[in-house]
């Protein structure tokens, strides 16, 4: 017991320090873009999500990304929906339907057998897969780029919210753990990597070479994971291609989840007891140990069973080394929870979390929990009963802050600094709210009619006060669309035709933000260099 802690406890130090070193990388990759842009062939999954497929569809044609590059396919899955016909109205993307029976195949058995039929023809650079139930932004595939420029193999993070205010805590901290510590300390130390469907890129001659290996349980959530470890092909998480689910997480999905995880990591155990014995590389077989690797409520079981049986004077390693390895192992969580950036709420959540995590195993019996909690008062007024006088008020800060949704990143600059916030245009009852986030702070502007006229009034208040907001409605190459069927949220942006000589400019949106945002002033210079052009 006391190896296997002192074991799994080292470990755990190796990849927290290796998740210290992506920073760095990060900086190489993101400010030395692409030399070229790839050819990218965008698979979709979706199954009865018609609106959702839809809209991901509008998205992809809106990225920040040469258009020309981009091949779109989208799988239904014994859809029942109307997804068909609205996709063959819209157009610009290929539809494969399956068509097998009442249930669907899965998202991983689709995207085989979409690869079956047409992987041998294709001429691309590398396939892109993602879920309809995941919202994108608009630079997913120009982050995609810069970082499958150098490795053969992209994963990204995929992003949950819930309105409950304690379950939004605990996914937050389950999410950092996992993503800014496990994902980028494996990456980091070249070992392979859990990776999703959900958001992976993953380059056309990879998966030729893949295809030729054979593993049990071709339809499990491991199947990606497995094969390019028994390929020996490196692969990268880069928390900059992320996508943002649709739903909102509840108690009893967040749990279906969390069971799902489970057992799909046991399908291919059988498999990989196999592979421990043969003579396959060792990134495989540790990739197949860390399916057995215990959860923090084990962990915690068998640290108080340590200490507990160190205590009879016949133990033979004495009372102090477990007492050591405990200590050792609260360094490494410091260590943890400094990389991850853990809030307050987080750390004090932790222990919750620990006990939690056996909940996964019950998945859809859970039912009747509720930690539907109202998000607590800080701002008490104490009045005791029968006397005259009331209790100072106690004012203290609000720790729980709120969470954006469906926001845009952009910038706010000060003409020497740019600020990283977030965006958010609100419609409710047919008007339109400008939200700025900051740090899940948030400022709003007034109700308007148009989405532009909240827009701008949230900028000119910035403006107000020495600041720009760097969004497309205040760039020079920024034309709006005066049709009125979109609230004037589309336009087009300028910069193709002016810079890149092209004959029709870029399909936009008044919240989006690039790097080639110019002042707004600089119009007039915009369309001299248009009627030159012209």
């Amino acid at each position: 017991m006391f190896l296997a802690l002192g074991g799994f406890s080292l470990f755990q130090l190796y990849i927290v320090f290796c998740s210290s070193k992506y920073k760095i990388w990060k900086l190489r990759y993101k400010y030395n873009p692409a030399k070229f842009n790839q050819n990218f062939n965008v698979v979709i999954y979706s199954h009865n999500s018609a609106e959702a497929v839809v809209e991901l569809l509008e998205n992809l044609k809106k990225q920040d990304y040469p258009i020309d590059k981009i091949k779109i396919n989208i799988i239904l899955d014994n859809c029942t929906d109307n997804s068909s016909n609205l996709l063959e109205i819209l157009g610009g993307s290929k539809i494969w339907r399956i068509t097998t029976g009442q249930k669907p195949i899965g998202r991983n058995a689709a995207f085989e057998w979409f690869l079956d039929k047409t992987l041998a023809f294709e001429n691309t650079n590398a396939f892109v897969f993602l879920d309809a139930k995941n919202r994108i932004n608009p630079y997913l595939l120009n982050n995609i780029n810069n970082a499958i420029g150098e490795f053969p193999v992209v994963t990204g993070r995929i992003r949950h919210q819930s309105d409950n205010t304690v379950l939004s805590i605990i996914i937050d901290l389950y999410e950092k753990l996992h993503y800014n510590i496990n994902l980028k300390g494996r990456s980091m130390a070249g070992l392979s990597n859990f990776i999703s469907t959900e958001i992976l890129a993953i380059r056309q001659e990879v998966l030729e070479k893949i295809r030729f290996i054979n593993i049990k349980n071709q339809n499990t959530e491991m199947l990606y994971s497995m094969l390019l470890s028994k390929a020996k092909i490196p692969m990268i998480y880069s928390d900059e291609v992320s996508v943002f689910s649709r739903e909102n997480s509840t108690v009893k999905t967040f749990a279906i989840e969390k069971n799902k995880e489970f057992t799909e990591k046991l399908k291919p155990f059988k498999y990989g007891i196999n592979l421990l014995k043969s003579s396959a590389c060792n990134k495989s077989k540790e990739l197949v140990a860390s399916l057995i690797y215990p959860n923090d409520a084990i962990l915690l079981c068998l640290f108080c069973s340590l200490i507990a049986i160190s205590g009879n004077d016949e133990f033979v390693l004495g009372t102090k080394l477990p007492h050591y390895l405990l200590s050792f192992s609260i360094v490494t969580t410091m260590y943890t929870i400094i990389l991850a950036k853990l809030s307050w709420m987080e750390i004090v959540l932790w222990p919750l979390k620990i006990l939690t995590s056996p909940l996964g195993l019950l998945g859809k019996n859970i039912n009747g929990l509720n930690l539907n909690f109202k998000k607590p008062n800080f701002n008490f007024k104490f009045q005791k009963p029968e006397f005259k006088f009331k209790m100072p008020t106690l004012k203290l800060p609000n720790f729980i802050k709120s969470k954006p949704q469906n926001t845009t990143n952009v910038f706010v600059t000060n003409g020497t600094r740019d600020i990283p916030c977030q965006l958010e245009i609100e419609s409710k009852d047919g008007l339109y709210t400008s939200i700025l986030w900051f740090n899940n702070k948030k400022t709003c502007s007034n109700k308007f009619l148009r989405a532009a006229d909240s827009l701008a009034e949230r900028s000119e208040k910035l403006f107000d006060r020495g600041l720009v907001l760097k969004v497309c409605q205040n760039c020079g190459y920024f034309e709006p669309t005066n049709d009125g069927k979109h609230d004037f949220i589309n336009g087009s942006c300028l910069l193709s035709i002016v810079k890149h000589d092209k004959k029709e400019p870029y399909s936009t949106q008044i919240s989006y933000s690039c790097k080639f945002i110019i002042p707004a002033h600089a119009k007039e210079l915009v369309k001299k260099q248009m009627e030159e052009l012209l």
